[in-house]
């Protein structure tokens, strides 16, 4: 739904990439759970390798979660397109930019713990 702005939009977005210097935002979301509606956002160096975001801001916030298995398996996504992280990548080098959604499945998709 689109929303109609009463004066011109005219200012700079309080979350551009340029604010967090070599830092950005990422969305993580986990499609599989009905605890976690909706996506947390986390502040990441670009130079942060996957294991090290999986290990310090992934699994801390799935673990919160009492139905959740950290020994996986996981499948991912990025930005809704299936996707296979190397461990000792960094986030840039898997592709990832400033708040890009990455999303993890412990379940196929669609199914739902009631």
């Amino acid at each position: 739904m689109a929303i109609k702005s009463l004066a011109p939009y005219e200012f700079e977005s309080r979350s551009a990439q340029k604010l967090y210097g070599d830092d950005m935002l990422v969305h993580v979301l986990r499609r599989d759970s009905m605890l976690f509606c909706s996506a947390v956002a986390v502040r990441v160096p670009q130079t942060m390798t996957w294991k090290e975001f999986v290990d310090t801001q992934v699994l801390p916030w799935c673990t919160s979660d009492p139905d959740f298995n950290a020994e996986g398996p996981f499948s991912w996504r990025l930005v809704e397109q299936e996707f296979t992280p190397s461990d000792d990548k960094t986030l840039a080098e898997l592709g990832i930019r400033h708040k890009n959604t990455v999303s993890i499945d412990i379940a196929p998709v669609g199914n739902t713990k009631g």
